[in-house]
């Protein structure tokens, strides 16, 4: 007669791995990931990729990957990590844990997901790249920071009236020992500018001089050269497309279920995923 095994009534019940010897259980393992901070973002991390797989595996044939496909990204793969020599990839497979097999399953569900990726975003693209078109667009820019405010307020009416150049700036103030100003010059994603300056860079006629403005703890003087206007270039279409699939993914997530715990029937045990709580005995060791 075969015996009925009792109910795991927690996680300190389950077994998860041993260390020189001495067993420790999926709930002290779990402690530890919580101490850390790490547990929250694993779980989420869990979750994000169930659904993923779920969604790929739904659309998995309208989804194709050749061989050819495959093999090329492998070999561009290898080339960009330097692994082209067998030993080299063979030693890099070993330090990550891979097979051949795994990593070949790796690469295919990596050219399957950027598929996915494309159709998630498809509806949205155009719309989003015109909404975010002047974020994504650079400035040339010459900046003029300085820790002393006040000598950008001298130096500003004489370059707005253009009495005094840029160069001239650097001849007479960065040069100078100590030195009082620091020049830069070049373009910049306008996305990356402080937000006090991005909005004027934006919009100001070109050689509009802005400022003085405190920028953390440096004032600055901006003049606006240029501005190049961001066009959808492959580049700007797999920005935009990891964009709009984090927005996919972080929808799906706010509205999964998920259950934690060894009896996953117990229904209190379920919660959005944003007010899961965890069902681990703190004083268990």
């Amino acid at each position: 007669m075969h015996s009925v095994s009792e109910p795991v009534q927690s996680f300190d019940d389950v077994p998860f791995l041993a260390i020189n010897q001495q067993s420790l259980s999926l709930g002290t393992v779990l402690r530890y990931l919580q101490l850390s901070g790490r547990l929250s973002p694993l779980i989420q991390d869990i979750v994000s990729q169930h659904i993923v797989h779920q969604a790929i595996q739904a659309q998995d044939a309208d989804l194709p990957v050749s061989v050819e496909e495959v093999e090329g990204a492998i070999a561009q793969f290898r080339q960009q990590q330097r692994l082209i020599p067998d030993e080299a990839f063979a030693r890099w497979l070993g330090a990550q844990n891979l097979t051949r097999e795994v990593f070949h399953k790796r690469m295919i569900l990596t050219l399957k997901l950027e598929q996915f990726k494309a159709k998630i975003a498809a509806p949205d693209l155009l719309a989003y790249f015109q909404q975010q078109q002047g974020l994504l667009s650079e400035a040339d820019l010459c900046c003029i920071l300085a820790v002393d405010g006040t000598l950008l307020e001298t130096i500003a009416p004489s370059l707005r009236d253009r009495t005094l150049t840029m160069d001239q700036v650097i001849q007479t103030y960065e040069r100078r020992e100590p030195q009082q100003v620091t020049v830069l010059r070049g373009l910049i994603p306008i996305a990356q500018l402080p937000e006090a300056v991005r909005s004027p860079v934006m919009t100001v006629p070109l050689g509009t001089l802005i400022g003085p403005i405190l920028v953390g703890q440096q004032w600055t003087l901006l003049q606006v050269e240029n501005r190049v206007t961001a066009q959808l270039t492959d580049q700007v279409r797999r920005e935009l497309q990891d964009r709009l699939f984090q927005r996919w993914l972080t929808q799906q997530l706010d509205q999964v279920m998920v259950t934690l715990g060894p009896n996953l029937d117990r229904q209190e045990a379920i919660a959005p995923l944003s007010r899961l709580t965890l069902p681990i005995n703190e004083t268990a060791s």
